[in-house]
């Protein structure tokens, strides 16, 4: 049985330059022959946020900071640290046999 495959998903993580965050960059390839309409919906898991700068990061884990709160959609904070979240539309239609990117860039 031949495997088939429809959508190939790469995705990227991306530290921004000269400010803190970092960019996902998501590259959606259609296989098919046909447009792909597509419906991107991220979600952001809330985790133990701290500020810990790259040049500080050692092989282990970053310190835990304290757990995360929504306030609003598009918004995580706890005493430290205040992230917002920026996305491109959330809908994309993907001609055939062509590739589309969509990112997310989170900064606090």
């Amino acid at each position: 049985m031949e495997t088939r495959r429809d959508l190939s998903v790469q995705s990227e993580l991306i530290p921004l330059y000269n400010r803190t965050g970092f960019l996902l960059k998501m590259t959606l390839e259609n296989q098919t022959e046909k447009s792909m309409k597509v419906r991107l919906l991220p979600e952001v898991n809330l985790g133990n946020l701290s500020v810990n700068p790259l040049n500080k990061w050692t092989f282990g884990q970053p310190p835990k900071g304290n757990d995360a709160k929504y306030e609003g959609d598009n918004h995580l904070f706890n005493e430290t640290v205040y992230i917002d979240l920026f996305e491109e539309s959330q809908d994309k239609e993907i001609p055939a046999n062509k590739s589309c990117v969509n990112s997310i860039n989170k900064c606090n």
